[in-house]
């Protein structure tokens, strides 16, 4: 009797074994397939997909409402930034990375009496381009956009908190100085590219890729000007507020410009 159920234990064992054994071969084929099949995805995406969130005030048909909420939501200490979609206009106080920053804000304006929606904004994923001149002048122009909503966002943070105001200046000067950097290197690696393409005979096309990338980055160099001469800290608040709005659509614009995928 023992030897018949060591046999049987001994055979079952052998074939629970034999599973295992070819399931994990399996796995390992699979991702044998699978695998450069992910990493090409991976390979193609120059920058992901991305989400912020915006305070919504107003939302409608009538211009003359829309204008309302704006100058209503400014007195308030919101940008009040008027976004047309399509017939629609949409009334914006600011902008948040994290959703649950801008939920917590929402529930704090509805305790208050007010009343505002969260809308997410989409910052479409961008595809890398052939060449590698290109992807390093559109690098550039997100590390532009990085270190700008960074200190919009910083701007109008500090200057609700109190911060002296020639202190908020101080740092965006510093802010225009890396974006200036920013375009010079944008340019400098145009220059190389040209070159290059003047040997490969390549076509004009790719050039477009440096001046929309320069015309954004200068936009962003005029966005901190602007905010410099601001001359109080709640005009200097709203300001950074709008700025941040501003630079998001203007940033969507210039991705949307490109493949995606």
């Amino acid at each position: 009797m023992k030897t018949s159920y060591f046999f049987y234990y001994t055979l079952n064992s052998r074939k629970s074994k034999g599973i295992v054994l070819s399931f994990l071969i399996f796995c390992a084929f699979a991702c044998a397939i699978l695998l450069p099949f992910f990493l090409q995805k991976g390979k193609d995406a120059l920058l992901p997909r991305r989400e912020y969130y915006l305070l919504c005030f107003y939302e409608g048909k009538d211009a003359t409402s829309a204008k309302q909420a704006s100058d209503a939501l400014s007195l308030r200490g919101g940008a009040g930034t008027i976004y047309e979609r399509g017939d629609c206009y949409e009334v914006y106080a600011c902008a948040y990375e994290n959703s649950k920053d801008a939920e917590s804000v929402r529930k704090r304006i509805k305790e208050a009496g007010g009343s505002c929606k969260i809308k997410v904004f989409v910052l479409p994923a961008l595809a890398t381009r052939k060449s590698e001149g290109e992807n390093q002048a559109l690098l550039l122009a997100e590390e532009c956009f990085s270190i700008c909503f960074s200190a919009f966002t910083k701007a109008y943070k500090d200057a609700e908190n109190g911060k002296e105001r020639a202190l908020i200046c101080a740092e965006l000067s510093l802010v225009r100085e890396k974006v200036a950097t920013l375009i010079k290197a944008v340019r400098e690696s145009e220059k190389t590219v040209g070159k290059v393409a003047e040997k490969n005979q390549k076509t004009a096309k790719e050039s477009a890729v440096f001046s929309t990338v320069c015309a954004f980055i200068s936009e962003c160099e005029k966005g901190v000007e602007n905010l410099l001469l601001e001359s109080t800290r709640s005009a200097l608040s709203i300001g950074a507020k709008r700025a941040q709005l501003s630079l998001l659509l203007s940033y969507r614009a210039l991705l949307s410009s490109f493949p995606h995928k």
